[in-house]
Parts: structure tokens; C-alpha cells; sequence
């Protein structure tokens, strides 16, 4: 449903795909420098008769096939059936392969690599959360691919009156519904919210509200439009002043004249129409426009124009585009300078995955703890409901496993920043046995751990309720054995 007055700056798109509408959106609407794409989608359940697993690819194909045309930004929102959790729906890129390929020459390629970097600089948090804790299926990992392969973002959680709630969408059970952005449209965001559930509007989902603040312009005509699109207005130029006020004064239409006059009459008028006083004030407007217009003439947008060499005939264009490079790589690079460690972050900075840089300058991708005990902890383990399998080899626990954003073992990458020790007892795996016990703890434990004599902790054991000798627990202060899951926290 749409206001008749914007059908002419909507273009709805038909295509072969059954599980979405694409419209195309002019960017005179928003106010952007490109149109804009915009897709309602639908994806079936994953039990449902009418599921496939080709879902996700159609819509991420159709999409690409439109953008391909012309260049368009993205808004996509509507039932993914796809629960996602609090993964990443970004990749952060790895530096040294930047270095490595010599993609610094390629803007291109630095701009889609390092597009994730527009969210905090519009401050926008880059970790999501939600209040759901549903672990991820197999839609929810799929739909975060869609936005990593195409720098699409997942608003719920990060804007409006969901920031930092992530609020359940369907059945008050689960988030499955989702508003996803191009990065560049999360300033034009002014409202979003999940908002509660009514059932004469959806059997079981709460619906998302959507705000778009931009301004709208609409034209009578397409010769009018494109006269827009070609020229601008010059504001004002001061060594033409007098020339201005001669312009004014001589109002050889009288037009003036005939305004002041309709002032005179509204001041004596009683209950006078805000609509009246509206036009009185716009043609007012436009008089001054058409004398500036005449005094100053217009001009073409500076896209159009050739950068100026300033007597410097070494200068030239590619000189001019290396030194745009290299301004954009130094802003990048002193927006966002990489930590050397959580610690490093600034106070109110928020909990999160973020890049530092070790003291061996190597890029690694940690989570930041930027709220326990005033924050700037580096998050080396990470359990909460047992989705990743910490009974691994040797290996696993030198490379690390999970996703860093969710439960995950960071590996053997801190090396140098410290010892790969803990009170002097050597780490040991199921295939790795480095304690002092007769047997190998690793096998006992079902867990990687500096076991010593068989351990006081064994927070890297079988995520379960009860405690017994393979389970996750630990040893509190008291003598008493913990798990994860104990609901008394009277004794830490």
C-alpha cells in the first residue's frame, strides 16, 4: 500500500522468485545519491511442504541480478524463519592479506572489504544482541552468509527503540523476522521498532516498524526533473550583491509589490489560515529564487567538473587519484585505529568482536568484554548453552574453534602475550597428555585444560546440569563444585 502521489517513484519488479516482492525506490524519495532496491520477503519453514534450500540463493540471486543492472542500495525486511542468534553478520578482513593481494591499489575492493566500518561511524554498534536464546539453524547461518557476501546488515538490535534488546518477534519465543540495511541507509533510519503482538494482524508474529526520514520532492514534470538532476541553484555570491538588490528593486513584474500588498491585507484579517500564510510564504521564496537565479545563474553538480591543476602541470590525474587513496586510507586508519588489546578501547565502548593487533604485528579477530569488572578483557573461552563441541584434540585447541562472537575457544594465537602456562602445568588434549597425573586428564575430562593432577576446574568438560567428573564445573571458594547451568548464586 502506497500514496498515490509516489506511484511515479516506485517501480515494482517482477521476477521468477516466489519469495519476494522487489520494488525499486527513487533516490529523489530518500534523499540518496542512488535508488534504492526494496525486497518483502517470505521464506517458508523449514518443516513447511512449501520449503526449499534453494530459498535463500533465489532471493540473494535476484538481488544480484537487479543490482547488477545499476547500482542500488538494499533494504530487505520480512519472515526468514532464520534464527541467528548474536553471530556476526560481517566479516572483518584480515590486513596483511590486504598487504599481501595489493588490494590497497583497488578502491573498489577496499570499499566492499571494509564497508562493515560505516556502522561506527554512524554509531552504530557492530555487535548485535537478542533477548532470544534459541541456538541458530541451518536459515539462521544462511541468511548471515546473504550479508556477508553482499555487506547487507540485520537492523534488528542495533537501531531505534530496539537498540541493545534485540526483542522477540514471533511467539514471544524467537527471533525470526528481520529488517536488513546497506550500511549507508542506517542514518536514514528514523524509527524501528518490534512492535507487540496482535493477533488480527499475524497468528503468531509481531510486526516491524519502519521509519524511512528523508525528505520528499516531487516533480510536475520529467523535463523539470532532469533540470534538477543537471543544475543547482548558487546560493549566493558576494561580489554580485548590488546587483542582487537592483534585481529586487526593479521587479519589472510588480511581483513584489503584489506580495507586500497580501501581507497588508492578512494582518487585518481575522483567523487567518495556516494554508494562506504557507502560500504567501512559498512565493515569497521562489521570487527571491528566480532574482538569485537571474544575479548568479546555476551551476552543474562538482562531480561534473574536472579537478583544477593549480599551475601544477606535474599534477595530474593520476596524481589526483593516488593522493583521494591515500587520504581515505589515512581516515580509515585514524578513525578506527587498530588496539593492541581490549584494554585499549575507550571507556563506554561497547562489548564485542574487534580486531588487535599482537605484539607480533598479527590482525586477530577477538571478542571484547567491554562490562565485567569496568570492561577492556579479552575473551579467551566463551560457553552459555553448550552448541559448540569443547571435547576436541590438540589441534583444535592451538588453532581455536566456534565463532568468536558465540561460544568458541580463542586458540593458541595469544601466545606472546602470554605463556602458554598456567601456574606451571603444560596444557593437555585426549591425544596430548602434558599433566602429572598417572593417566591422561584430557581423556578423563573430555575436555583441553592445564589439568595438573586431574584439575579443581574443568570449565571445558560436557556442558550439562549435574556435575560429575567429565561435566563443565568449578571449584568455588567455599569447596563447593559449579556448573554453568546452577541457578544459586548465593556462594562465587
Amino acid at each position: 500500500m502506497y500514496r498515490n502521489k509516489l506511484k511515479g517513484y516506485l517501480n515494482f519488479i517482477n521476477t521468477d522468485c516466489e519469495f519476494v516482492q522487489w520494488v525499486k525506490i527513487s533516490k529523489l524519495i530518500i534523499n540518496q545519491k542512488t535508488d534504492s532496491l526494496l525486497g518483502c520477503v517470505y521464506i517458508p519453514p523449514s518443516n513447511s511442504k512449501y520449503s526449499t534450500s534453494e530459498s535463500f540463493d533465489e532471493v540473494e540471486n535476484e538481488m544480484l541480478n537487479i543490482k547488477n543492472i545499476e547500482s542500488l542500495n538494499c533494504i530487505i525486511f520480512g519472515d526468514f524463519n532464520a534464527k541467528t542468534g548474536s553471530l556476526p553478520d560481517y566479516i572483518i578482513p584480515d590486513e596483511n592479506l590486504v598487504d599481501i593481494f595489493e588490494f590497497n591499489s583497488d578502491e573498489d575492493i577496499l570499499s566492499y572489504m571494509f564497508d562493515y566500518e560505516n556502522l561506527p561511524r554512524n554509531s552504530i554498534p557492530l555487535h548485535r544482541v537478542t533477548s532470544c536464546n534459541c541456538a541458530p539453524n541451518n536459515y539462521g547461518h544462511k541468511l548471515l552468509n546473504v550479508c556477508k557476501r553482499n555487506n547487507m546488515y540485520i537492523a534488528n538490535s542495533r537501531v531505534g527503540n530496539d537498540k541493545g534488546i534485540g526483542k522477540k518477534t514471533c511467539n514471544d519465543t524467537s527471533v525470526i523476522d528481520y529488517l536488513l540495511l546497506s550500511s549507508n541507509l542506517f542514518p536514514v533510519v528514523k524509527e524501528f521498532d518490534i512492535m507487540e503482538f496482535d493477533p488480527l494482524v499475524s497468528d503468531v508474529h509481531c510486526q516491524l516498524h519502519v521509519v524511512i526520514q528523508a525528505p520528499v520532492i516531487l516533480y510536475n514534470s520529467n523535463d523539470e526533473l532532469s533540470q534538477f538532476c543537471s543544475e543547482k541553484y548558487v546560493k549566493w555570491r558576494k561580489e554580485k550583491c548590488s546587483e542582487f538588490l537592483d534585481n529586487v528593486k526593479s521587479d519589472h513584474d510588480c511581483q513584489l509589490e503584489q506580495l507586500l500588498l497580501e501581507l497588508d491585507n492578512l494582518e487585518v484579517q481575522q483567523g487567518i489560515h495556516q494554508n494562506e500564510m504557507n502560500k504567501v510564504v512559498e512565493r515569497i521564496s521562489n521570487f527571491f529564487q528566480s532574482v538569485a537565479t537571474k544575479t548568479f545563474g546555476k551551476y552543474k553538480p562538482f562531480k561534473n567538473r574536472k579537478p583544477k591543476s593549480d599551475n601544477k602541470p606535474w599534477f595530474n590525474k593520476q596524481c589526483f587519484d593516488s593522493r583521494k587513496k591515500f587520504h581515505k586510507a589515512r581516515k580509515r586508519k585514524s578513525c578506527h585505529p587498530t588496539p593492541n588489546d581490549c584494554s585499549d578501547l575507550s571507556l563506554g565502548t561497547c562489548s564485542g568482536v574487534y580486531i588487535i593487533r599482537l605484539q607480533n604485528s598479527v590482525n586477530l579477530t577477538v571478542f571484547c568484554d567491554m562490562e565485567t569488572d569496568n570492561g577492556g578483557w579479552t575473551v579467551i573461552q566463551t560457553r552459555f548453552d553448550g552448541a559448540v563441541n569443547f571435547s576436541r584434540d590438540w589441534s583444535d585447541y592451538k588453532t581455536g574453534f566456534g565463532e568468536i562472537a558465540g561460544e568458541h575457544w580463542l586458540g593458541d594465537s595469544m601466545r606472546d602475550h602470554f605463556d602458554n602456562s598456567l601456574n606451571g602445568m603444560k596444557f593437555t588434549t585426549h591425544d596430548k597428555d602434558n599433566d602429572i597425573h598417572d593417566y591422561n586428564c584430557g581423556i578423563v575430562k573430555k575436555s583441553g585444560w592445564w589439568h595438573a593432577t586431574c584439575t579443581y576446574s574443568n570449565i571445558n568438560g560436557i556442558y550439562k546440569e549435574d556435575v560429575s567428573e567429565d561435566s563443565n564445573y568449578w571449584l568455588t571458594f567455599g569447596g563447593k563444585k559449579r556448573t554453568a547451568n546452577d541457578k544459586n548464586d548465593d556462594e562465587t
